[in-house]
C-alpha cells in the first residue's frame, strides 16, 4: 500500500466516513452552485465588454469574438455544414463577414428556403462575400430526443455553417443573446464585420427586402437603401415571382389581390375580367393570399381559384409567406429609422396594405408599369368596377389606372374600422401608427396567436 493510500476495506459504509470529510463534501455540494453562478456572471460581463467592439481598432481578430460566443476551446471543431456533415474549426471564418443566424427550434421551412436562395445567389456576385452560422438557442434542462431530432432535421437543410452540438453554447451566451441582442423566439440575424464588430444587430429585414443588395449588411447601408427606394412593383414582388417582371416589360396591367372570402374573390375576378375586355387591355390577375392564413387555408383557396379558373396564384406556400414577410420587414426597417406615414410614401402604402389585410374583406392593387398604381379595399373596388360605364370614357382619355384611382377616392366613405396586425416585438413595433384611412393615431392592443396546420 502506497503512503497515504487507504486500505480497500476503509469506509465501506458511509456511516464509517469521518464527520470532517462528510462536512467537507456537503460544503462542496453547497458551494458548487454558487461557484457556477459566479462564473456565469463573469462570463456574461466579459461578453458585454467584448460587444460592441471598439470601431477605432483595425487590427482585431473576429475569431476571438466568435470563440467567446461559440466555443472557447481552440482545439475543437464546433461547426458543421448541415447538408454535408463536414466539421470545421472556427479558423475557417477568420477575416470573413459572418451572419449569425439566431433562432430556436421553431425555425420554419419557409425561412430556411428563402435564406437558402439568398445564400446561394451570392455566388453570382463577386463583391458579396459572407458566411452564415446558425446558433440555435436551446434549453439544456429540457433537451430530449425529440428536440435532438428536430435540431438534426433543421440542420440537414442548411448549406451553411451550424453548430455541431447546440449544447456547447454556454448559458451566459444565451443570456447575452436574449438580453443584449434582444432575441425572443423570432429569428434574428446579427451581422459581424471581418473584425468581429456588430455591423447590424438584426440584418434579417434588409435581407428579406433587398437580398444580397443589402451587403455588407450595415445600418448605414440600410439607411442608404431606404432613402433611394420608391414605392414600385419591383419592390413589392422582387425575388418572389420573375413572371411579374416580364409582365412589367410587356406593359401589361397587373392586379395583385388578397383576402380569403371566396364569394368576394369570385365576384371581383369576374368583374375585373369583364372590365378588362370592355377597356381592351391585357390584365393579369394574381392572388397573393393573406398574411395570417395557414398553409392549409391558402391551399384551399388556391384549389377553388384553379378549379374555377378565376386567376393566377402561387402554388407554393413559401411565395405567399415571403410576400407578407417582406411587407413586415419593410415596415420594421422604416420604424427602425424613425420614418412616419407623414413623410414616407413607402411606409404609408405598406401600412395601408397591411390594414387591408387585417380586415375581413379583400383588397386590390392595380399596377401599370413600375410606378402607376391604384389600390382599395375589396368592396370599394367592386363598387367602382360596377360603375365602369360611368367612367370608361375618362379612362380612355386619361389612362385606366389614374382614373380608377380617382374614382375610388371619390367613392370612398369615411366610415371604417381598420385593424393592423404587426407580427413582432420590441424594436420591431412602431411607437405610434396612423390609420391609413383617416390619419388618426390608432389604438394599440396586444393579441396572442397560435396558428399551425
Amino acid at each position: 500500500m502506497e503512503p497515504g493510500e487507504l486500505p480497500s476495506h476503509a469506509y465501506e459504509n458511509k456511516d464509517d466516513i469521518p464527520w470532517e470529510l462528510t462536512d467537507l463534501a456537503d460544503l462542496l455540494d453547497k458551494c458548487h452552485p454558487c461557484v457556477e453562478e459566479k462564473r456565469h456572471e463573469e462570463y456574461y460581463k466579459n461578453l458585454k465588454c467584448l460587444f460592441p467592439v471598439p470601431h477605432q481598432d483595425q487590427d482585431l481578430d473576429n475569431v476571438k469574438y466568435l470563440r467567446a460566443l461559440i466555443s472557447r476551446k481552440a482545439d475543437t471543431q464546433p461547426l458543421e455544414i448541415g447538408t454535408s456533415k463536414s466539421r470545421f474549426y472556427l479558423e475557417e471564418l477568420r477575416g470573413r463577414q459572418v451572419l449569425l443566424l439566431i433562432s430556436d427550434l421553431s425555425l420554419s421551412n419557409e425561412e430556411i428556403v428563402i435564406l437558402d436562395h439568398i445564400y446561394k445567389e451570392r455566388q453570382n456576385r463577386a463583391e458579396v462575400k459572407y458566411e452564415i452560422v446558425w446558433l440555435p438557442v436551446v434549453d439544456a434542462t429540457t433537451w430530449d430526443e425529440a428536440k435532438r431530432f428536430r435540431f438534426e432535421d433543421l440542420k440537414s437543410k442548411m448549406p451553411w455553417y451550424a453548430m455541431h452540438d447546440p449544447l456547447i453554447i454556454e448559458p451566459p451566451v444565451i443570456q447575452f443573446i436574449r438580453n443584449d441582442w434582444h432575441f425572443d423566439k423570432k429569428m434574428i440575424i446579427v451581422s459581424l464585420d471581418p473584425q468581429g464588430r456588430v455591423s447590424s444587430p438584426n440584418a434579417i429585414h434588409m435581407l428579406w427586402v433587398w437580398g444580397n443588395q443589402a451587403f455588407p449588411s450595415t445600418d448605414k447601408k440600410e439607411q442608404v437603401l431606404l432613402n433611394t427606394e420608391s414605392w414600385r412593383l419591383q419592390l413589392v414582388a422582387d425575388g418572389i415571382d420573375p413572371t411579374i417582371l416580364d409582365w412589367i416589360e410587356k406593359g401589361k396591367y397587373i392586379c395583385l389581390y388578397g383576402g380569403d372570402d371566396l364569394e368576394w374573390i369570385r365576384k371581383f375576378t369576374e368583374r375585373a375580367k369583364s372590365v378588362a375586355r370592355l377597356a381592351g387591355m391585357s390584365l393579369e390577375l394574381l392572388y397573393v393570399g393573406r398574411s395570417t392564413a395557414t398553409r392549409e387555408q391558402i391551399r384551399n383557396v388556391n384549389k377553388v381559384i384553379e378549379t374555377e379558373n378565376l386567376s393566377r396564384f402561387w402554388p407554393d406556400y413559401t411565395s405567399n409567406w415571403f410576400f407578407w414577410s417582406r411587407m413586415d420587414s419593410m415596415l420594421c426597417s422604416k420604424a427602425k429609422h424613425h420614418k412616419t406615414v407623414e413623410n414616407d410614401e413607402i411606409l404609408k402604402e405598406i401600412m395601408t396594405l397591411l390594414s387591408y389585410d387585417g380586415s375581413v374583406q379583400g383588397w386590390v392593387m392595380v399596377w401599370r408599369g413600375s410606378n402607376e398604381t391604384a389600390r382599395a379595399n375589396g368592396q370599394l373596388t367592386l363598387r367602382t368596377l360596377d360603375d365602369f360605364e360611368a367612367w370608361k370614357n375618362e379612362a380612355a382619355k386619361s389612362g385606366f389606372v389614374p382614373t380608377l384611382k380617382a374614382e375610388q377616392i371619390g367613392r370612398h366613405k369615411p366610415q371604417h374600422c381598420i385593424r393592423l396586425t404587426i407580427p413582432g416585438f420590441g424594436p420591431d413595433i412602431p411607437d405610434r401608427v396612423e390609420c391609413s384611412e383617416c390619419g388618426r393615431e390608432m389604438e394599440k392592443f396586444i393579441i396572442f396567436s397560435c396558428c399551425h396546420d
